[in-house]
């Protein structure tokens, strides 16, 4: 019996070695995303990659890393998309580079916001030397927190929902019953954020679908108001 606890320890060693992130060679691109900050707007770099998720119970799961990097305050975030299916890549930086996703660096930490039925809005104050430097600190956050992110699908941190939809209405983003166009498919959201500022204490933020609209949020990004900004575009079509 005096053996059994060192060789049960013997046999989970293998085991737990198994749990890692590796880099999926030849994946790597760099690229720079428009990006909105204190002075106006400002280009950030960001990296993408496919990587290799190797969990303790054997299985693999691939999925593409993309990290955002502030080269003036030192701050970056990453958000990792799993595969759906062999050969997936879909990448948030496609998000990024069409301006679904909004982001704000500031010399407090990063921001991005997104806008479905709700406005979404994430601080990150996480820090590197380096945009390849922020890639190697989120791959080791991703294999030091293996256990809690695949419990919660790898979100780095809550996000705050902000219900917008009633306030905007829907015409913002689908055509009225009656309208050639109209669809029961149509979900609200915005097509792009064209714009992110702080006026005051408060954030302002211009949404694009079928018209752009402004949004007030105060300073923990609660709704305070909203207004149409102009009429529709090219029937509605984003620029």
């Amino acid at each position: 019996m005096r053996f059994t606890i060192p060789l049960l320890a013997l046999f989970c060693l293998p085991a737990l070695a198994q749990q890692s992130v590796s880099r999926v060679p030849l994946t790597e691109s760099k690229h720079a995303i428009r990006a909105f900050s204190p002075s106006g707007d400002v280009t950030l770099p960001i990296i993408r990659l496919q990587i290799e998720i190797h969990h303790s119970s054997g299985k693999n799961e691939p999925g593409d890393l993309t990290v955002i990097y502030d080269p003036t305050n030192g701050h970056y975030f990453w958000r990792f998309l799993r595969a759906q299916h062999p050969g997936d890549t879909t990448s948030f930086s496609s998000a990024l580079e069409s301006g679904i996703v909004a982001v704000y660096a500031s010399p407090a930490g990063l921001l991005d916001f997104g806008v479905g039925g709700a406005v979404f809005a994430e601080a990150h104050n996480g820090r590197a030397d380096s945009l390849d430097g922020a890639e190697s600190a989120a791959i080791a956050e991703i294999g030091r927190r293996l256990p809690e992110f695949e419990k919660n699908g790898y979100d780095t941190s809550a996000k705050s929902g902000v219900p917008v939809a009633l306030a905007i209405g829907m015409d913002f983003a689908c055509p009225p019953v009656g309208d050639p166009q109209f669809s029961q498919m149509c979900g609200f959201g915005a097509k792009s954020i064209p714009s992110v500022s702080r006026v005051g204490d408060s954030w302002r933020l211009v949404v694009r679908n079928r018209w752009d609209q402004e949004v007030i949020l105060d300073s923990n990004f609660k709704f305070v108001s909203t207004k149409r900004l102009s009429e529709p575009v090219n029937g509605g079509r984003n620029q």
